[in-house]
């Protein structure tokens, strides 16, 4: 998660949200676990998450409310163009 420092929070990993649930081979139902990714990497999708919706949220406030989606993190490091995370990308 978000590891700090003392005298002021220092973001080394960006926290990514848990995603939908699943079957295992074994038909037991599963849920996706949160994560991290490296704080390099959540400021790239960052830029692309201020050019398409402003900055009205800052990067710290996104992190304490759970990070990106992984479909989220995704869509803003591609780039899609006129795309919602839920949607599915066809060529």
């Amino acid at each position: 998660m978000v590891k700090e420092q003392a005298l002021g929070a220092v973001m080394t990993e960006f926290p990514i949200q848990g995603g939908d649930s699943y079957r295992d081979p074994e038909g037991k139902h599963r849920q996706t676990e949160r994560t991290t990714v490296p704080i390099w990497l959540a400021r790239v999708a960052w830029a692309e998450y201020c050019r398409r919706f402003g900055t009205g949220q800052s990067f710290e406030r996104l992190a304490e409310r759970g990070g990106f989606g992984r479909q989220e993190l995704l869509m803003l490091l591609r780039g899609d163009k006129g795309c919602r995370a839920s949607e599915e990308i066809t060529p």
